[in-house]
Protein backbone atom coordinates (compact mmCIF):
# COMPACT_ATOMS: atom_id res chain seq x y z
CA UNK A 1 0.00 0.00 0.00
CA UNK A 2 1.31 3.43 -0.93
CA UNK A 3 0.56 6.36 1.34
CA UNK A 4 1.11 9.79 -0.17
CA UNK A 5 3.15 12.53 1.48
CA UNK A 6 -0.07 14.52 1.84
CA UNK A 7 -1.75 11.68 3.71
CA UNK A 8 1.31 11.20 5.92
CA UNK A 9 1.38 14.93 6.68
CA UNK A 10 -2.31 15.00 7.61
CA UNK A 11 -1.80 12.02 9.91
CA UNK A 12 1.23 13.60 11.59
CA UNK A 13 -0.69 16.84 12.15
CA UNK A 14 -3.54 14.89 13.76
CA UNK A 15 -0.99 13.14 15.97
CA UNK A 16 0.44 16.49 17.13
CA UNK A 17 -3.07 17.71 17.98
CA UNK A 18 -3.84 14.48 19.83
CA UNK A 19 -0.63 14.68 21.85
CA UNK A 20 -1.26 18.31 22.75
CA UNK A 21 -4.69 17.33 24.02
CA UNK A 22 -3.73 14.13 25.80
CA UNK A 23 -0.28 14.75 27.28
CA UNK A 24 -1.32 17.49 29.73
CA UNK A 25 -3.70 14.96 31.31
CA UNK A 26 -0.93 12.38 31.47
CA UNK A 27 1.43 14.90 33.06
CA UNK A 28 -1.24 15.88 35.61
CA UNK A 29 -1.79 12.18 36.39
CA UNK A 30 1.98 11.63 36.70
CA UNK A 31 1.91 9.13 33.87
CA UNK A 32 4.46 11.24 31.96
CA UNK A 33 6.85 14.04 32.91
CA UNK A 34 6.43 17.48 31.40
CA UNK A 35 9.92 17.23 29.89
CA UNK A 36 9.03 13.95 28.16
CA UNK A 37 5.72 15.38 26.91
CA UNK A 38 7.51 18.45 25.51
CA UNK A 39 10.14 16.26 23.84
CA UNK A 40 7.56 13.93 22.28
CA UNK A 41 5.48 16.82 20.93
CA UNK A 42 8.58 18.55 19.58
CA UNK A 43 9.64 15.32 17.86
CA UNK A 44 6.26 14.98 16.14
CA UNK A 45 6.30 18.65 15.15
CA UNK A 46 9.72 18.05 13.59
CA UNK A 47 8.22 15.17 11.61
CA UNK A 48 5.46 17.50 10.41
CA UNK A 49 8.07 20.07 9.32
CA UNK A 50 10.04 17.38 7.46
CA UNK A 51 6.92 16.16 5.67
CA UNK A 52 5.95 19.74 4.79
CA UNK A 53 9.36 20.27 3.19
CA UNK A 54 9.06 17.00 1.29
CA UNK A 55 5.55 17.91 0.14
CA UNK A 56 6.89 21.24 -1.14
CA UNK A 57 9.71 19.44 -2.96
CA UNK A 58 7.19 17.04 -4.46
CA UNK A 59 5.06 19.93 -5.73
CA UNK A 60 8.14 21.53 -7.28
CA UNK A 61 9.18 18.28 -8.93
CA UNK A 62 5.73 17.99 -10.46
CA UNK A 63 5.81 21.57 -11.71
CA UNK A 64 6.73 22.31 -15.31
CA UNK A 65 10.05 23.74 -14.10
CA UNK A 66 11.12 20.56 -12.28
CA UNK A 67 14.15 22.05 -10.52
CA UNK A 68 16.78 19.74 -9.08
CA UNK A 69 18.07 19.98 -5.50
CA UNK A 70 21.12 22.04 -6.51
CA UNK A 71 18.94 24.59 -8.32
CA UNK A 72 16.57 24.77 -5.37
CA UNK A 73 19.46 25.33 -2.97
CA UNK A 74 20.75 28.13 -5.19
CA UNK A 75 17.29 29.72 -5.32
CA UNK A 76 17.01 29.58 -1.54
CA UNK A 77 20.45 31.16 -1.13
CA UNK A 78 19.66 33.95 -3.61
CA UNK A 79 16.36 34.60 -1.85
CA UNK A 80 17.97 34.70 1.61
CA UNK A 81 20.70 37.09 0.47
CA UNK A 82 18.30 39.41 -1.34
CA UNK A 83 15.83 39.52 1.52
CA UNK A 84 18.62 39.98 4.10
CA UNK A 85 20.04 42.93 2.16
CA UNK A 86 16.56 44.42 1.77
CA UNK A 87 15.83 44.06 5.49
CA UNK A 88 19.32 45.12 6.64
CA UNK A 89 19.57 48.53 5.11
CA UNK A 90 16.90 48.86 2.44
CA UNK A 91 19.61 49.60 -0.13
CA UNK A 92 18.16 47.06 -2.51
CA UNK A 93 15.13 48.69 -4.09
CA UNK A 94 11.98 46.67 -3.64
CA UNK A 95 11.52 46.42 -7.41
CA UNK A 96 15.02 44.96 -7.83
CA UNK A 97 14.35 42.45 -5.06
CA UNK A 98 11.19 41.32 -6.82
CA UNK A 99 12.98 41.23 -10.18
CA UNK A 100 15.75 39.01 -8.77
CA UNK A 101 13.25 36.66 -7.23
CA UNK A 102 11.10 36.63 -10.36
CA UNK A 103 14.01 35.59 -12.59
CA UNK A 104 14.32 32.36 -10.64
CA UNK A 105 10.91 31.26 -11.86
CA UNK A 106 11.40 31.91 -15.54
CA UNK A 107 11.43 28.72 -17.63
Amino acid sequence: MSISIGEQLACAKREVAMRKGLYPKWVAGERMTQAKADQEIAAMEAIVATLEREAARERLRESPHAWDDEQLAEMVQITREAVAQYRRDMTLPREELLARLGKMFEP
